[in-house]
């Protein structure tokens, strides 16, 4: 969290200038993970959105991909009162494993690099082959639908297709597109 309060202070300053801040909420560790080096439990994202959130200013537009394990809480945050705010967006980047497993009918996988707590690992999280961790398995359909109902309550979220994007940027070798300018909706890498 104290890195949240200090990338906020920054966020307040550009604000104060009329500029927009983006940032990207999938490299946050998941509500409930370990994060070794304070020794503690994570927040999670909705947290680290709130904080934000209260930043004073011009526009902020935050990202996180489809397959983050806290997307179902900030889908359902953004979709309430409280995270409906004028100045705040939140850009869910779709992949095409979300859309193939939907229309398989398939669960999709929860994924993090941060480790997760001992009860989440008794309650069935488990490393992946590529050295991230599997939270849990979720139905795809069911998590399409929560994302396309938060686009439906609030204009303030919207979907990227994030792997048509990138296959489509030029600069694929030398950036990684992960975050949308708040103002323009320009990808960012």
């Amino acid at each position: 969290m104290i890195a949240a309060y200090s990338t906020a202070a920054e966020m307040a300053k550009v604000g104060m200038l009329g500029a927009a801040s983006a940032y990207d909420l999938s490299a946050v560790a998941p509500k409930g993970s370990t994060i070794e080096a304070f020794k503690c439990i994570a927040p999670g994202c909705v947290p680290i959105a709130k904080v934000f959130q209260s930043v004073q200013g011009a526009g902020q537009r935050a990202t996180i991909r489809c397959d983050h394990p806290d997307i179902l809480e900030l889908v359902a945050y953004a979709a309430t009162s409280a995270g409906k705010v004028d100045n705040f967006g939140l850009t869910i980047l779709v992949t095409d494993k979300l859309l193939k497993c939907a229309v398989d009918a398939r669960r999709i996988p929860l994924t993090h690099t941060s480790k997760p707590s001992a009860i989440q690992i008794a309650s069935g999280a488990h490393p992946t082959l590529d050295g991230a961790w599997c939270y849990r398995l979720i139905d795809a359909r069911f998590l399409l639908n929560e994302i396309l109902g938060s686009m439906n309550s609030t204009s303030s979220v919207n979907i990227v297709f994030i792997d048509r994007v990138v296959d489509q940027n030029n600069l694929h070798y030398a950036e990684e597109l992960q975050c949308v300018d708040a103002i323009s909706g320009q990808l960012l890498p």
